[in-house]
């Protein structure tokens, strides 16, 4: 009996310590994957951030109110949620240019980043963050490309003044808070994300040119893109292969301010400059509710 007894204690043993080493194996395994950064535009990063905007901004819109703090409370955690959804609503079909988000989310998405110019620059102030995307790209998108999608459909005036409100506060944020992170070496824009807002301009320019109003639909679109060009470069906030992407922009219709946008770029590469202060002045015309960038190539 006594042997008996012996030999199970030592079988028992041996089996807890083979569990114990199959639990701390799977431990290490989780502690790995559970370390590991998901980018913000990762299937699952998507996912939750749908699910937020559907909970919050969709089935109950009157939830918006208690998020107006948000950016105070958690900048970090709001400029990621910005680029996972300035992701989801940035990116079209063969149907469409653009799928538009929700009003609710636009307008809460322009007053965050109106009343918070460092919002969508956080993710690069952590430390410990790696191959950071920030929100500039997609939430450029939207106000590039919502001209072309509108036009046709019925589209308030107040509509249309969230995306210029929303434009302009990129910008001004750009160029207050995104230039000291440039110049420290941070990537704030790179060219690749750049040239994913002129890819569906190509694609769609000559389809929306053709519906009445479309040729200002263009233009306003085109007016955008090209300020927002140039204060990218302007602030050092495009980082990458400068070429490629006014190759792109050579392929765009003939546009007054981005053809100088182009040239003078050239010029500077030619010479390897950086955009010097003065060449560029942003002018905002509220009576349009857009803005205009003026050069010194072009009349006051």
């Amino acid at each position: 009996g006594g042997k008996q007894e012996r030999k199970q204690g030592r079988q028992g043993g041996k089996q807890e310590r083979k569990q114990g080493r199959q639990g701390g194996k799977q431990e290490r395994k989780q502690g790995r994957h559970g370390g590991k950064q998901l980018g913000c535009n990762s299937q699952f990063s998507l996912s939750l951030a749908e699910g937020l905007v559907k909970d919050y901004f969709v089935l109950v819109p009157k939830a918006v109110s208690g998020l107006q703090d948000l950016p105070q409370l958690a900048p970090h955690f709001t400029a990621n949620f910005l680029t996972s959804v300035a992701e989801m609503y940035s990116s079209g079909d063969k149907r469409q240019v653009l799928t538009p988000p929700p009003n609710t989310l636009l307008e809460v998405v322009t007053q965050w980043v109106s009343d918070n110019p460092p919002l969508c620059l956080a993710a690069l102030l952590n430390k410990t963050a790696t191959a950071v995307t920030t929100p500039f790209v997609g939430l450029f998108k939207w106000c590039i490309l919502s001209p072309l999608y509108y036009c046709g459909r019925t589209s308030s005036t107040e509509h249309s003044t969230l995306y210029s409100r929303l434009h302009l506060a990129l910008l001004e944020s750009l160029v207050r808070c995104g230039k000291p992170l440039a110049a420290n070496g941070k990537t704030v824009i790179s060219v690749q994300h750049v040239v994913s807002i002129v890819d569906p301009l190509i694609r769609w320019y000559k389809e929306v040119d053709k519906l009445p109003d479309g040729s200002k639909a263009v233009e306003l679109a085109l007016d955008r893109l090209a300020q927002a060009v140039q204060i990218g470069l302007f602030t050092g906030c495009i980082a990458g292969d400068k070429e490629e992407l006014l190759k792109m922009l050579d392929m765009l219709p003939e546009h007054r301010v981005l053809k100088l946008v182009i040239k003078k770029q050239r010029e500077l590469l030619t010479q390897n400059m950086d955009i010097l202060e003065d060449d560029v002045i942003i002018v905002s015309d509220t009576s349009q509710t857009r803005m205009v960038i003026m050069s010194p190539d072009l009349p006051r």
